[in-house]
């Protein structure tokens, strides 16, 4: 990792590769290499092993990408790796931070017919070598309090950054759901209430993601996760729109008008309670909170009203 870091530093492209159980080993100096930053494309390339098939855990670096606030990619194939760890070190050295590379064992021990570039489309780096900055390259408090603040306000847009990437799709197995689809594969990228509702608008002042809560409510001990709430206006004018996604798959026979209408019926006691809690955490009058299932099935975005009418 370190050796990868300093080749990084001078403006040289580096792939550094591992296990999951290495990037355990590799953490520490991980952990500051994201604070400091690399002025080349660095990828780190994980082996994940879901099983676990050869390894002593099973761990799923996502998840430490979200610790480490290491930007993930994640290919789905041998040949989507091939055209993905590109974009992945351009990424990297558009936005100066070290990514991860995910390639799982069924990816790792894979083969696929690849069309592979012609010399004359190979990216050929250059660089100008280390440049000596005290204040860049030293990971010292002060430059971290600095650094850790640039890196979250860079990944706030990385969010929406992501969400347009072209690669972006939704496969749910058969039985991975209660009420599954069978294949639902989304382009995310194609303009849909989907697409829409993952790029955070315009005129937003807050964005939730995937934040998880507990209260107590009228006695009862509430707890769940929004996948999304979108907040808008200033005082008075302040409203929050609640975004959930939903994976059900229509019945035989059955229309995507009937769907949605059943969909906001099966789940509008969630949505009274996800809209009580958000107006409960965020101070906001109750008719001030509104919510919309996001169905896969038929890539619709479904308001859900509340006991008064109101969406």
């Amino acid at each position: 990792m370190e050796v990868a870091a300093g080749a990084a530093y001078t403006g040289a492209r580096a792939l550094v590769t591992m296990k999951q159980v290495g990037l355990n080993v590799a953490s520490d100096p991980l952990m500051s290499l994201e604070y400091i930053g690399v002025k080349g494309g660095m990828v780190v390339l994980v082996a994940d092993d879901p099983g676990p098939i050869s390894s002593q855990t099973e761990q799923d670096t996502r998840t430490f990408g979200m610790f480490s606030k290491v930007p993930v990619f994640d290919p789905a194939s041998v040949a989507e790796a091939y055209e993905m760890i590109q974009e992945a070190f351009d990424f990297s050295s558009k936005y100066k931070t070290p990514v991860f590379f995910r390639a799982t064992t069924r990816v790792d021990h894979g083969y696929e017919t690849v069309e592979v570039k012609d010399p004359e489309e190979y990216y050929v780096n250059t660089f100008e070598g280390f440049v000596k900055d005290p204040s860049k390259w030293v990971i010292f408090p002060r430059l971290s309090v600095k650094n850790h603040a640039l890196i979250e306000k860079r990944n706030a847009e990385l969010k929406d950054v992501f969400s347009e990437y072209h690669r972006n799709r939704i496969v749910a197995e058969p039985g991975a759901q209660p009420e599954g689809i069978d294949v639902a594969d989304l382009d995310l990228a194609s303009p849909s209430p989907l697409r829409d509702a993952l790029v955070r608008p315009a005129d937003a002042v807050d964005l939730w993601r995937e934040r998880s809560f507990e209260q107590l409510a009228g006695g009862e001990w509430i707890s769940g996760t929004f996948d999304r709430v979108v907040f808008r206006g200033e005082g008075d004018a302040r409203r929050a729109e609640i975004y959930d996604w939903k994976t059900n798959r229509l019945r035989p026979g059955e229309t995507p008008d009937a769907f949605a209408a059943r969909m906001a019926e099966t789940y509008a006691g969630q949505m009274r309670a996800y809209r009580a809690a958000v107006a409960r955490l965020a101070g906001l009058p109750a008719g001030r909170v509104s919510s919309t299932l996001l169905l896969t099935e038929t890539r619709a975005a479904v308001p859900v009203a509340d006991e008064n009418g109101f969406t």
